[in-house]
């Protein structure tokens, strides 16, 4: 596999400025809520929910490098030499893994936070508790299927071991991005119709909306 690390091309090389870019303007800014809920003595539990999710990316950035440069990803078929393709399938199983809860813990503090701010409303604080748990038994349930989706777990990477299977990828990884989708447009989407009904200041609204509309970043 040193070949692997030796390698590289354009493509590779933005890939490989994707994987640190984005986690790591993240970790500023997680540093940064933190720094200043500590210090208004306001951190809560979907801070806390925030603070493991950054750390589990940070895992996952490092295991993605890897998975990026085992699988060659960026390089071009006819240049990637002979090579033993169980590590990159190795990284590849880890990095699915960590994906999903990362994305779910971060779904739960935003709607956390979003109950606390509009948690007054009965049905509005239903409907976040209500899509909080949809979430969360989602994460628990793809968490496992992920792990399990192919009997014995080394068949993920060892397609010679004897009476090994696994399940269709293909349902398991289009249903979980179709709720995944669903979700990121509620949580989206929910704040903005509320903020658009309250009698608050408008440059306090203007902010809120701003806030939020940074989500879809």
């Amino acid at each position: 596999m040193d070949a692997a690390f030796a390698m590289s091309t354009r493509l590779q090389i933005f890939a490989l400025f994707v994987n640190f870019f984005f986690p790591a303007l993240a970790f500023l800014l997680v540093c940064a809520r933190t720094a200043g809920r500590l210090s208004a003595r306001q951190f809560a539990m979907d801070d806390w929910l925030v603070c493991i999710a950054m750390l589990m990316s940070v895992a996952q950035t490092a295991i993605s490098y890897f998975f990026i440069k085992t699988n060659f990803v960026g390089v071009p078929a006819d240049q990637v030499p002979q090579h033993d393709p169980t590590e990159g399938l190795i990284w590849a199983y880890a990095v699915q893994i960590l994906y999903n809860p990362i994305l779910a813990l971060v779904k739960s503090s935003v709607l956390i936070f979003m109950t606390r701010l509009f948690g007054q409303k009965k049905n509005v604080r239903r409907l976040l508790l209500w899509i909080n748990v949809a979430n969360v038994s989602q994460m628990v349930a793809v968490f496992f299927a992920i792990v399990l989706q192919c009997l014995p777990v080394p068949f993920n990477w060892d397609s010679s071991i004897r009476n090994g299977r696994c399940i269709d990828r293909r349902v398991l990884y289009v249903s979980t991005s179709s709720f995944n989708i669903v979700t990121d447009l509620l949580i989206l989407g929910i704040p903005l119709y509320i903020l658009k009904g309250l009698r608050i200041p408008r440059r306090t609204k203007i902010a809120l909306f701003f806030v939020f509309v940074l989500g879809f970043l």
